[in-house]
């Protein structure tokens, strides 16, 4: 028996950083720039906290919105910036694109419409449309990309 798909994800185009990232990796030596990953390793000092959370114990997932220090210590941060949110108003992702999907899959119904100024990130149109919404791109060359 096969199981019904999210119709959305029939619609969804191959990623083109993802093609441009494999030719790349074809070619040693090339630096490539498509992905946002960087060209060197994990600093000394985040391989060794690391390894201390692994000593500890500290292996486990964590609160679906963020540990509660790292809430709090962002929350002052905000608060330092002028920004006034509670540790319990702030929420955690390993990510831009987690967030977007987040807060879209959270506001978004069929049919409603999202901006998306261009050029940007490939996966935005893509998580739009995952959500049974529509994409419209804002060419935001003739305002010198502002």
């Amino acid at each position: 028996m096969r199981l019904p798909m999210n119709t959305s994800l029939a619609t969804l185009k191959p990623s083109g950083i993802r093609r441009i990232n494999a030719l790349a990796a074809q070619h040693p030596g090339c630096i490539a720039l498509a992905l946002g990953e960087p060209d060197f390793p994990t600093p000394d000092v985040i391989s060794a906290e690391v390894t201390a959370a692994l000593g500890r114990g500290d292996t486990h997932y964590p609160p679906n919105n963020g540990r509660p220090a790292l809430r709090e210590a962002l929350s002052a941060y905000m608060g330092n910036a002028g920004l006034a949110f509670s540790a319990d108003e702030v929420i955690l992702t390993d990510g831009a694109t987690e967030a977007l999907s987040a807060a879209f899959m959270a506001m978004l119904n069929p049919g409603d419409e999202v901006i998306i100024p261009t050029p940007a990130f490939g996966l935005y149109e893509s998580i739009v449309v995952a959500n049974h919404a529509k994409a419209v791109f804002l060419d935001t060359e003739p305002a010198q990309f502002q």
